[in-house]
């Protein structure tokens, strides 16, 4: 009877062991290593995007710059990022009306890049990086992830 329970306990801990580097084999794959990065970036890329608000701008830069098209970006990153992204273009907007009253007639308007800029250096994307790690620690199988959003990719 022990044997028999030492057998299959040896038997569960070899599956647990494959799953394990298949999950770290896939990581590796998709550049787990730096999504702490491509996140941050991407929030930059999305934030300039939104922020101008013109469709024809988004179109071009989307059709000419494929740094925009990124599978995990849109797959795993985005869902998280875009209503924050919102949120800052907001703000870019108010700061844009504020600026009537504050600033020198050429200095009124949008200030996009100078925002986005400093979200992406700000502690709050820090935090908001921190909290996203633990859930992309949780996805089992990336390429299933990036599909359901891509089914091209």
């Amino acid at each position: 009877m022990r044997s028999l329970f030492f057998l299959l306990f040896c038997l569960f801990i070899a599956s647990c062991s494959s799953q394990h580097k298949a999950i770290k084999k896939e990581r590796e794959a998709w550049g787990f290593k730096n999504w702490k990065t491509e996140f941050k970036d991407r929030a930059l890329c999305l934030c300039l995007l939104e922020g101008y608000e013109n469709s024809d701008v988004q179109k071009f830069i989307v059709q000419n710059d494929k740094s925009y098209y990124s599978g995990i970006g849109i797959a795993i990153f985005d869902p998280t990022l875009k209503p924050i992204i919102r949120q800052e273009v907001e703000k870019i907007k108010q700061d844009s009306i504020n600026s009537i009253h504050t600033a020198p007639e050429a200095a009124v308007g949008k200030k996009i890049f100078s925002h986005c800029l400093n979200f992406y250096k700000s502690k709050r994307l820090d935090s908001i990086t921190k909290k996203e790690v633990l859930k992309w620690k949780k996805i089992k199988n990336i390429e299933e992830e990036v599909l359901k959003y891509v089914p091209t990719y």
